[in-house]
């Protein structure tokens, strides 16, 4: 995280479905609450909110059922099954995208052009 100018003010490093590994705070007022997929760092709880329901970033799994049932896919708990070419923002199904690689379409590339 940076400031207005572009000076560092925070640095975390995570695991590979999110959870934060270690932190940097370069300024003491630094607070950065966002993990993997716009998730919201709950600390009383230890978990990851996704507006709809808890992630559990050890293990990589939603901890309670998809609200919208069997629309979300068969499995009730899962998480996007590779979080760099998935998402799942709010937590209600997996979305899979082409978001890297020469011929990718995510959103960034559009804003690039």
């Amino acid at each position: 995280m940076t400031d207005k100018d572009g000076n560092l003010l925070w640095f975390g490093n995570y695991t590979g479905w999110g959870r934060l590994k270690e932190e940097t705070k370069v300024a003491d007022s630094a607070y950065q609450p966002f993990r993997l997929q716009n998730q919201y760092a709950d600390h009383e709880t230890g978990l990851h909110y996704n507006f709809f329901r808890y992630y559990e970033s050890d293990c990589g799994r939603f901890i309670n059922q998809d609200p919208i049932g069997l629309f979300g896919g068969s499995n009730f708990y899962a998480f996007a099954p590779n979080t760099t070419k998935w998402i799942d923002t709010l937590g209600w199904f997996k979305y899979h995208g082409n978001w890297c690689g020469p011929d990718w379409t995510g959103g960034e590339r559009r804003a690039i052009q």
